[in-house]
């Protein structure tokens, strides 16, 4: 008997576009996410936003989620392996556009709390009270 709940999306490919630090976002690195992150997609992630991080000119990295439905746990320990690397740098790591099932395991795992969230429509003076 065929299953009707469908627990994670078919090998759908992960786009990762990375933007240097510019006036629109300050100091900090925008990082857009189109995609599913699951674990067959999140070494390439983790490689690129710690690639991301140990730049110079990069004081912190903004990750966007706007364009991710769906994230298993091995995006989370991605995610935190980044925050790790962040707090050893100096630097931060804010997400943006957490929504539905992405935002929920970070809120059950209590991991939001560890990242800033920002919003990018805001200017970066606002945003870092």
């Amino acid at each position: 008997m065929p299953s009707t709940s469908q627990k994670r999306p078919a090998a759908a490919t992960l786009e990762v576009t990375i933007e240097a630090a510019s006036p629109g976002h300050g100091s900090n690195c925008l990082i857009a996410i189109t995609g599913p992150i699951t674990v067959d997609s999140s070494p390439d992630l983790r490689a690129r936003l710690l690639q991301c991080l140990r730049e110079p000119k990069c004081e912190g990295i903004v990750i966007d989620f706007l364009g991710v439905a769906y994230i298993d746990t091995s995006a989370l320990a991605v995610l935190l392996e980044v925050f790790k690397a962040a707090r050893t740098l100096n630097k931060q790591v804010h997400l943006h556009g957490l929504r539905d099932r992405p935002r929920y395991l970070f809120e059950t795992t209590r991991l939001l709390r560890l990242f800033e969230k920002t919003d990018l429509n805001t200017p970066e003076s606002e945003s870092s009270s």
